[in-house]
């Protein structure tokens, strides 16, 4: 496999020229020694020298502090939905709770309300096959009278 140039490192703050590079700055690339030592374009110190290394120091704690203080902010975001969630959550089940207990009354309602219709259509068809038993035996009792005692009006 062929071996891909590497491209030239440059410092983030090194302004870039016509052609796409920047001028080299002296601070050495993460993990590499300096070739030269002279004043970085950047930071106007030589690399490696205490200023520098106090410098690159500073930049570090201030970085940590900033990424400190965005995990803290977007842990409180979080811990704030989460919250928002388990409140949600919580109203969703308290709501499912009353609506089976109500869809559970109203379905107790409706079969205490299908019994007592149910008996009263009984007590009607009892009602009614009394009421044709009276008129057959009263039917009876006219067609078996004597025919002479029928009155005329």
């Amino acid at each position: 496999m062929p071996r891909l140039p590497e491209l030239e490192w440059r410092h983030p703050g090194t302004p870039r020229t016509r052609r796409g590079r920047g001028k080299s700055c002296s601070v050495p690339r993460p993990g590499k020694e300096p070739q030269h030592r002279e004043p970085c374009v950047c930071h106007g110190t030589v690399p490696g020298s205490a200023t520098s290394v106090s410098r690159s120091i500073e930049e570090l704690h201030a970085r940590a502090r900033a990424l400190v203080l965005s995990l803290e902010q977007s842990s409180a975001a979080s811990r704030a939905q989460q919250e928002q969630y388990v409140t949600i959550t919580g109203d969703f089940f308290h709501a499912h709770r009353a609506l089976a207990l109500a869809y559970r009354g109203a379905r107790q309602k409706q079969g205490a309300q299908l019994r007592r219709l149910e008996a009263q259509a009984g007590a009607v068809r009892q009602q009614h096959a009394q009421r044709v038993q009276a008129l057959a035996r009263r039917l009876q009792a006219l067609e078996q009278r004597p025919a002479g005692s029928e009155t005329c009006i």
